[in-house]
């Protein structure tokens, strides 16, 4: 096998071995953002608890909270729409943010494993063309 040929083998196996280390990063980074998706929802009823525990009244974090992030003047006087303002209003802000995270999280995961797997088929080729 000339030199240059053992030259681009290497240059393809290192591409490999990044492409290999960012899909870690990428895996490890779904794994954190699941955990997230677990740790943040328990810590708003937590926090909420621990309110009620210190003062003895109960102070619900609802959907609107959410909504409010974003600045909408609507949610600070709604004069239409006030059906979607009492259900945002109904339900807890730790049910969204569960729901999105989970969702974002099992979602990129497929994708990572997708990606592992065309990964490991240009591998193959790869294996192929240099044992050849």
């Amino acid at each position: 096998m000339k030199s240059s040929q053992k030259l681009k083998l290497k240059w393809r196996y290192l591409k490999y071995k990044f492409g290999i280390f960012i899909l870690v990063i990428l895996k490890l980074l779904s794994i954190f953002v699941g955990w997230l998706s677990l740790i943040i929802p328990c810590w708003i009823i937590g926090n909420q608890v621990w309110d009620y525990l210190k003062t003895g009244i109960w102070i619900p974090n609802s959907c609107l909270e959410l909504v409010k992030f974003f600045n909408l003047k609507w949610v600070e006087s709604p004069d239409s729409w006030q059906g979607l303002y009492v259900v945002l209003e109904f339900i807890p802000s730790s049910i969204p943010v569960f729901i999105i995270l989970f969702y974002f999280s099992s979602c990129w995961n497929d994708v990572l494993e997708q990606r592992a797997i065309e990964h490991d088929n240009v591998y193959k080729e790869f294996w192929d063309t240099a044992t050849s």
